[in-house]
């Protein structure tokens, strides 16, 4: 069951200070296998188990708390199946954007 936003935001005590910027893990695959890789990704390690639903709703859930940048990092984020997706939709909310990537995986549709 969805929890909804107005839930979430009225549950920050005033006292705590918004998160400003979060890192959003959206795959742990990479199309590279570099030994110095700081997160151990590789190919075929799948993008976990949240649906293009479940991470707009996280970002809408941070915006309601006061983030205002995200930065999409993995693995190599750019070859997530919603890469282009979640970019849109992050821009949509409002939210200041970067991504941490090896660039192999940039396309013309991007």
């Amino acid at each position: 069951m969805a929890i909804p936003l107005s839930v979430l935001s009225s549950d920050v005590p005033p006292c705590v200070p918004p998160i400003e910027f979060a890192w959003l893990e959206i795959t742990p695959s990479c199309q590279l296998h570099c030994l110095h890789c700081y997160a151990g990704s590789r190919p075929g390690l799948g993008h976990g188990q949240m649906s293009l639903a479940d991470w707009k709703y996280v970002m809408a859930s941070l915006v309601a708390q006061g983030t205002r940048f995200v930065q999409f990092i993995g693995g190599e984020p750019t070859i997530h199946p919603y890469f282009c997706e979640l970019l849109r939709e992050a821009g949509r909310l409002g939210l200041g954007i970067e991504v941490y990537s090896n660039l192999l995986g940039i396309s013309s549709r991007m």
